[in-house]
């Protein structure tokens, strides 16, 4: 990992946790939609025991897409009042393991959610892992993050804003290893070797607290972009439906398309990962959460 110093012992302690939930999704699993009902059961009965084994009671969030039953996974920490909520979805494409997209964010979700849980006074966080983020139900009445962000806008939810982790383990150091769409945002590095933090324009206040922390606590680099809600790739992931119902949101990502050839296929698989800088990841996003979540900004 060229420039970047040595691990920490938190990140060294993480990096063969990671790998190790990355695999029992993708590999143990494989992959998980409704068209393969009992994977996609079995991967929310992995991820509820994973959260419940860090301490926490996780409340799953039932509904149906035509006759079929799926759920979301719940699971709030810290003191009563709004909520930073950090989410990662557990479904896949059909014909893909799913490694990066995202068994990758649900690993750094479950991770963060250790740390939460193990702390005695953690920030007022809600932890989420969505279902039926990929096609053909993304951007539908049946996505999970859809269903949840509708539940929290009628229930009355004080939510600060949504950060949704989708992909944030495949890295290159090659020149050229990252694109963009068109017109490409300026002045963002043409290498994949970092993280990217993307918002609409309502939700720069978030990005800018997310990114400001994040660096403050990372040796990861990261960048952030604030794009039109219409441009490729800017609402592709759980943030999304956040958005709709009035809320800021963030996508943190690796960029998935516009740098991982395996992308949506069978090539998404764990030895494609980067599971040092996936570690490095997850150290900047709790350092996020926490200076978010815990300053309530």
């Amino acid at each position: 990992m060229p420039d970047l110093p040595d691990a920490t012992p938190v990140e060294a302690r993480l990096e063969p946790v990671l790998r190790e939930d990355v695999a029992a999704l993708a590999e143990g699993i494989g992959e998980r939609h409704l068209a393969r009902p009992r994977a996609l059961e079995r991967a929310a009965d992995w991820v509820a025991a994973r959260l419940e084994a860090a301490g926490l009671t996780v409340v799953p969030e039932p509904f149906e897409v035509a006759g079929r039953a799926c759920r979301n996974l719940i699971a709030d920490v810290g003191p009563p009042g709004p909520r930073l909520l950090v989410g990662a979805h557990y479904d896949t494409v059909p014909g893909s393991p799913g490694a990066d997209d995202n068994a990758s964010g649900v690993a750094a979700l479950l991770a963060v959610a250790a740390n939460l849980a193990g702390r005695p006074a953690p920030p007022p966080v809600r932890l989420v892992a969505f279902v039926n983020e990929e096609p053909p139900y993304f951007q539908s009445e049946a996505m999970g993050s859809r269903v949840h962000a509708r539940a929290c806008r009628r229930q009355g939810v004080a939510l600060l804003g949504a950060v949704a982790l989708d992909g944030l383990g495949y890295y290159s150091d090659q020149p050229g290893s990252q694109t963009y769409p068109d017109p490409a945002p300026e002045a963002l590095p043409d290498v994949g070797d970092f993280l990217g933090l993307v918002a609409n324009a309502a939700s720069a206040g978030l990005l800018g607290a997310l990114l400001d922390a994040f660096r403050a606590g990372a040796s990861l680099p990261a960048q952030g972009a604030i794009l039109p809600e219409d441009a490729a790739g800017a609402g592709w992931s759980d943030h999304w439906a956040f958005w709709q119902e009035g809320w800021p949101g963030v996508m943190v990502t690796d960029t998935l398309p516009f740098r991982h050839p395996g992308y949506h296929g069978p090539g998404d698989t764990v030895d494609c990962l980067d599971f040092g800088r996936l570690a490095r990841a997850v150290a900047g996003l709790t350092a996020a959460v926490d200076g978010v979540a815990g300053g309530r900004r």
